[in-house]
């Protein structure tokens, strides 16, 4: 054997030393379960450390006040269905005496956002928090909801078309689906060192965390399901590409007669 081959031979040794470990521990973690424990509680922490600051952004904040302008011409208080609600922030935004109804399958979201439902006070009542999908709303009736409202969440779902057919199931005729969603906008075209370094080494981290593809563009779906929506795209201040551009969408389930 000559000494290169002992030299590859020592290497490949090592690396089976230290990478066949890694490998079961990774199986284990995932087929037991603890791996998706690990990663929803996670989510919940980034969440809870990241949402307020970018919440609290004058340009958000704007952002949000124009999309949920129609949900004040309601001329009784609404039924509010919220999909990946997390810590409850768009609860600000909602009209007085408002019957709330919080979808949230990561259950280390419930005490935050029953926390901050019980800040509102009287602002809104809180119905029920379920742990659904948004691809199956099992606790959800037919025609039931006034309003249903995603933000920051579209790009979790795998299967757009039937979140969206499952939203119009639940809509009221007349009831109005609000979407507030980022993406990875036109300036992505830019191949830039940086946004390589986000798209290829950071986005793949925080897909694996948050289970988000912020290069799902969805206007498409939207309007297929919605045909009669007010939907425009805007530039947030923030730092990384993919959460830069936000699609904002209001989408009205027509009533019978029109």
């Amino acid at each position: 054997m000559s000494e290169v081959d002992a030299h590859l031979g020592c290497h490949l040794q090592c690396l089976a030393t230290y990478l066949v470990p890694v490998i079961v521990l990774f199986v284990v973690l995932k087929f037991t379960g603890v791996f998706r424990s690990l990663r929803l509680k996670a989510q919940s922490f980034a969440m809870q450390k990241l949402a307020p600051a970018s919440d609290a952004l004058p340009a958000v904040k704007n952002a949000k006040k124009a999309l949920f302008k129609t949900l004040h011409d309601f001329k009784t208080p609404p039924v509010i269905l919220e999909v990946g609600a997390g810590e409850c922030r768009n609860v600000e935004y909602y009209p007085d005496n408002s019957s709330y109804i919080v979808v949230e399958p990561n259950k280390n979201f419930d005490q935050p956002l029953r926390k901050r439902v019980a800040e509102a006070g009287a602002h809104l009542k809180l119905e029920a928090v379920y742990t659904d999908y948004a691809e199956k709303l099992e606790h959800v009736e037919s025609e039931s909801i006034d309003a249903y409202v995603m933000t920051h969440v579209m790009c979790c779902f795998k299967d757009i078309e039937v979140v969206l057919k499952e939203a119009r199931r639940v809509l009221k005729p007349g009831g109005r689906l609000y979407i507030f969603h980022h993406f990875v906008g036109p300036n992505a075209s830019i191949r830039t060192p940086r946004f390589f370094l986000e798209h290829y080494i950071i986005m793949p981290i925080l897909t694996g965390i948050m289970e988000c593809n912020p290069d799902m563009y969805i206007e498409a779906a939207i309007r297929r399901h919605f045909p009669k929506t007010d939907l425009q795209i805007v530039e947030l201040p923030f730092n990384m590409i993919s959460l830069r551009y936000h699609l904002i969408s209001d989408s009205l389930k027509e009533r019978i007669s029109e």
